[in-house]
């Protein structure tokens, strides 16, 4: 692994979007947008020995090889089959979203067939609760804004159309085009930017597994991920060698996942914050986590690196 390589450890958006990577610290936002957009992709494509993935769809960078490599050197050289991003960045950003411009994001109205009524600005004193339902939305099926928020858009917010609508204009093209605007909410958000960049660190991406992915379905926040780990793992005996073999501890405490946020755990595993607390808490806890494992793996590669080239010069 050369420098470069272990440079894209620290946020695999790099090598994702190449030239289109934005590499200063006002704009991990807009970096972790466009990697919910293949059309900025410009890592390379298909499976195959001379390819960036060693498995899985292209866009999913936690099955990168250079991911891979990492992982062999905690393992002895065995192959890894199955890896996932930890903590999702996307749930707790649509939940701040909807949180600070309720005008954009928690309209009155319905978008079932049959109801024909506009979508209307929200109450201020009394807005719809925030929820997976509203908007912005990332998921193929909800990709591309419906009709009626565009028309809400067109009525009270035309500046944050373009001139002319594409035909299929996603909620990512609307959060793209709007970035600056948005700025003033991200500010109000120290850790968010820290976040953007450290969802595809090596920090964030664990081994799982087979099935864990598919099993996890909506539910992309770590601390539950973890708790369903610990009790499907030590049913075998196989938790704590877990742990100690990937550099888990951070997210624990002591032998448990820390809650996300106060009550996290306790709740449904879906849940998303409701409030600017939960929020930061989500975020001081989730950067703070990420940052330290990060620095152990790297540290590892780095130590495992140094002897193997050591090792080639004494065979020489």
């Amino acid at each position: 692994m050369n420098e470069h390589g272990l440079n894209c450890l620290k946020d695999l958006k790099k090598k994702l979007l190449g030239s289109n990577y934005i590499d200063d610290e006002n704009n991990p936002i807009k970096n972790i947008l466009m990697a919910k957009d293949k059309q900025y992709y410009q890592d390379k494509k298909g499976i195959g020995i001379n390819s960036d993935y060693c498995r899985g769809y292209r866009g999913h960078i936690e099955n990168y090889r250079v991911v891979d490599e990492v992982f062999k050197h905690l393992t002895d050289n065995k192959s890894i089959e199955h890896t996932d991003v930890l903590h999702s960045f996307w749930h707790t950003y649509k939940a701040l979203m909807q949180l600070e411009r309720p005008d954009l994001f928690r309209p009155s109205g319905s978008l079932k067939k049959g109801n024909v009524i506009s979508l209307e600005k929200p109450d201020k004193t009394n807005p719809p609760e925030i929820d997976n339902r509203f908007p912005p939305h990332a998921s193929d099926k909800y990709s591309v804004i419906h009709k009626k928020y565009i028309e809400y858009y067109q009525y009270y917010f035309p500046e944050y159309l373009p001139n002319e609508v594409p035909e299929k204009y996603t909620w990512i093209n609307f959060l793209l085009y709007n970035n600056d605007k948005f700025s003033e909410v991200y500010d109000k958000y120290p850790k968010l930017n820290d976040f953007a960049k450290l969802t595809h660190s090596i920090g964030n991406i664990i081994v799982v597994p087979k099935g864990f992915n598919t099993g996890r379905g909506a539910n992309d926040y770590g601390d539950f991920a973890l708790k369903s780990l610990k009790i499907f793992l030590e049913s075998f005996n196989a938790w704590e060698d877990y742990v100690t073999k990937f550099h888990l501890e951070p997210f624990l405490e002591g032998d448990f996942p820390i809650s996300l946020w106060t009550g996290h755990l306790d709740g449904k595993a879906g849940s998303l914050p409701k409030n600017k607390i939960e929020i930061e808490e989500f975020l001081e806890n989730v950067t703070s986590s990420i940052e330290e494992r990060e620095k152990i793996l790297l540290k590892k590669v780095k130590d495992s690196f140094l002897e193997i080239e050591k090792q080639r010069r004494t065979d020489f």
